[in-house]
């Protein structure tokens, strides 16, 4: 088993205080490693699954980045939507106001990129999960597996696995085509398993990190109150 020397970015800080949480796995690995009874812990493994972390914390810092040049965009709309039925004749609000700018439309695309990304990242880590036996304490990582499985590592209407052909059209729209909006913020959606499945990109990201830090503490805890001796 090759060895390795993990290096603690933030030594002086109890783990519990280090954000994001992909540092604080960082930090977790290099607190572990230094102890003796870590040796049998498979540390290719779960140094790579960490580097997983950090992708899925890299392609929601880009999204939210992409959401905040897009919120000129999300209020025109918002605005049109909730007075869409009190509009006079001459109103200023004008239904071409819903439509982004070139910018925007670039600034959207990005959105559906990043998150069929983060997708994808998503799915190597519930594999590492597997590898561990703990996709059980993968609970929301686990219902958005369909994300992956029928569009962002292969869709189902190009690698069909006995789908219908109106099915594997759904599959095919849950990114690039619409999302559903709540207020201002998007929500992409795929159907499987006979339900609607719903990808909350800033309310999953924190449950999803939360499942994954939990995870790796599973494999061996290190106090969250403590620094690095």
């Amino acid at each position: 088993m090759m060895e390795f020397n993990f290096q603690d970015a933030f030594p002086s800080l109890p783990l519990a205080d280090i954000y994001p949480l992909s540092a604080r796995a960082q930090s977790w690995l290099a607190r572990a490693s230094k102890r003796s009874d870590f040796l049998d812990k498979p540390s290719t493994q779960i140094a790579g699954a960490i580097y997983m972390l950090c992708g899925l914390d890299y392609h929601h810092r880009q999204f939210m980045s992409h959401i905040e040049q897009l919120s000129p965009y999300y209020a025109r709309k918002k605005e049109f939507l909730e007075h869409i039925c009190e509009l006079p004749n001459d109103s200023s609000v004008s239904p071409q106001n819903i439509f982004p700018t070139e910018i925007e439309r670039d600034h959207l695309d990005a959105l559906h990129h990043e998150a069929v990304a983060y997708i994808n990242r998503l799915g190597q880590f519930i594999s590492f999960a597997k590898a561990m036996k703990l996709e059980a304490m993968c609970t929301r990582a686990k219902e958005l597996i369909s994300f992956r499985n029928k569009h962002t590592a292969h869709r189902s209407i190009d690698d069909p696995r006995n789908e219908t052909f109106e099915l594997q059209e759904m599959h095919a729209m849950a990114f690039n085509f619409y999302q559903l909006n709540n207020g201002a913020f998007p929500i992409f959606q795929i159907y499987d398993q006979g339900h609607h499945i719903n990808f909350h990109m800033r309310d999953d990201h924190a449950v999803l990190m939360d499942e994954a830090m939990a995870m790796l503490q599973s494999l061996y805890a290190v106090p969250t109150d403590t620094v690095n001796t």
